[in-house]
């Protein structure tokens, strides 16, 4: 029994010693944290092809930033009902755990990406690792055919939140054109808010939208053959960016790059316009996909694009340096609708993760109070090693204390 007493004494010790070192961060709790659900969150230079089945596509190249040489299929984000279009990310929200586990980021039922379900009007909530978790305001909120969005944090400008455009927001009905504004995090029950715009010269419409610098002013198309812009913090209607006529093509995505100058997909081609509203440069036009060149995003770092194709679901990558030489080719291309279990359709969207916008910052953003997050789970999230560490502690004096009350015999001499 001096034998027993002794293993009691020192299963006690251990249990009360490895709690200690766990609630002092000396051991590391993801040497003994239970497997977690999440085993891929999104990475920097990950890319996502909105398809006209309701579904996006996940997919990650071999080589970020810069051009790829090859991407692996991750999976597919579903939830959505017909046609989804253009999508964006609240990156703080996105990054803001850390690694746990190895993994990087494991935020699920955190919002990460809004995007667009054309069919429904409505912005959809996904988080990190891919999961649909809600909708940015009610269903049908969005404006009519919600088209495209994005995320602002930080200040100064307009309040962090998301800015969505369509071709047929309006502030009335028949009214004039609209762009769309809500919180961030936006959730369920958050509402949305209209601001007056004139509308491009194809659908009459706010289609893509993308904020400036100075978080005022958003330029975008309307599918006609201009770039506009409209300033939603006093509600005014600026000179365009782009005057009308000036594209060959139809305009659709169009991005700013960090410099101020814009991209856009103009059907043909993609062109590339000065700060100053000039056009310096085409490309892209021998594409096989050129004729449906329709979304657009920017890689991080801001010195190369991809594009899409609705005609051919190409998907093209090229540098602005190429394409200010005019080349005619892309770089690198993939079939966006291409992967095992990948959703067939035609693509109509493309959103690269740690896109390259002027009005990101590197501000993390609290989701404390958002309407779709989830609940916490140990080994996942913000402040999941400390619940877990904490858990631990708890378990191991409760035991502790249950082992001091056992009868323990005294050693026969």
């Amino acid at each position: 029994m001096a034998m027993a007493r002794r293993n009691i004494s020192h299963v006690s010790i251990g249990i009360l010693s490895l709690a200690l070192l766990l609630g002092l961060g000396i051991l590391p709790v993801a040497v003994i944290r239970p497997a977690n659900a999440v085993t891929n969150t999104f990475q920097a230079c990950d890319i996502f092809t909105a398809v006209s089945d309701g579904n996006i596509n996940w997919y990650r190249p071999d080589t970020c930033p810069g051009i790829p040489s090859s991407v692996a299929f991750q999976g597919v984000l579903s939830g959505g009902s017909s046609y989804m279009t253009g999508m964006g990310f609240d990156e703080g929200s996105c990054n803001s755990a850390g690694v746990v586990g190895g993994i990087p980021n494991p935020n699920p039922g955190v919002p990460c990406m809004y995007a667009t379900d054309f069919g429904t009007s409505t912005i959809l909530v996904f988080d990190n690792t891919g999961a649909m978790i809600g909708t940015c305001a009610p269903t049908g909120a969005g404006g009519a055919a919600v088209e495209s969005v994005e995320a602002v944090e930080g200040t100064g400008g307009v309040a962090p939140g998301v800015i969505a455009g369509g071709p047929d927001f309006r502030i009335t009905s028949g009214g004039g054109a609209a762009i769309e504004t809500g919180p961030l995090p936006c959730g369920s029950a958050d509402a949305l808010t209209l601001h007056p715009a004139t509308g491009g010269s194809g659908t009459g419409g706010t289609d893509w939208v993308d904020l400036s610098a100075d978080k005022c002013t958003v330029l975008y198309t309307g599918e006609g053959f201009e770039i506009k812009s409209d300033n939603i913090c006093t509600n005014t209607q600026n000179p365009d960016f782009l005057p009308a006529d000036s594209l060959t093509g139809t305009a659709y995505a169009l991005k700013i790059l960090p410099d101020a100058s814009v991209i856009v997909a103009a059907t043909g081609s993609v062109v590339h316009v000065s700060s100053g509203g000039v056009i310096t440069s085409t490309c892209n036009t021998g594409s096989a996909g050129s004729g449906g060149l329709f979304s657009l995003d920017i890689l991080p770092g801001g010195a190369a694009f991809a594009t899409g194709s609705f005609g051919n679901n190409q998907i093209d990558y090229l540098t602005v340096a190429q394409c200010d030489a005019g080349q005619a080719s892309p770089t690198f291309s993939f079939d966006g609708t291409s992967g095992d279990g990948a959703a067939t359709g035609t693509v109509y969207g493309v959103a690269i993760f740690g896109e390259a916008e002027v009005v990101h910052t590197s501000t993390s953003t609290s989701t404390s109070t958002s309407t779709v997050q989830g609940v916490p789970e140990f080994g996942a999230g913000p402040g999941a090693s400390t619940l877990f560490a904490a858990a631990i502690g708890i378990a191991a004096v409760a035991m502790l204390l249950r082992l001091r009350k056992f009868p323990v015999q005294k050693p026969i001499p």
